[in-house]
C-alpha cells in the first residue's frame, strides 16, 4: 500500500488558516472564521483556498463589503487543529 504524503500548501495559506483557527493561541480551535474585504488580495487568496477545499465561503456582511470564510476539516488538518472548541 503506498504511503500518503502530506500535501504542501503555500505559506500564505497556512498563515491564514492559523489565524482563522487561533492555532498559535493557548486554545487552538477556539474560533473558525476569517473576515476579508471583498475584492481584496486576501479575499482572492481565500477563494483559491476554497477551490482546493481548505476553506468554505460564509456569509457576506457590511452591505456586501466583507465576507466570512471558515476552515474545512482539510484546512484544520493542514495546520494541526483537531477540532473546534465549544
Amino acid at each position: 500500500m503506498p504511503k500518503k504524503h502530506k500535501t504542501e500548501h503555500p505559506p500564505e495559506y497556512l498563515t491564514i488558516l492559523r489565524h482563522m483557527l487561533g492555532a498559535n493561541s493557548s486554545r487552538p480551535g477556539y474560533r473558525n472564521h476569517y473576515c476579508a474585504e471583498v475584492n481584496s488580495a486576501s479575499h482572492s487568496t481565500l477563494l483559491d483556498m476554497a477551490m482546493i477545499g481548505l476553506v468554505k465561503p460564509g456569509r457576506i456582511i457590511n452591505q456586501g463589503a466583507d465576507r466570512y470564510f471558515h476552515a474545512t476539516p482539510a484546512g484544520m488538518a493542514a495546520v494541526g487543529v483537531e477540532r473546534i472548541l465549544d
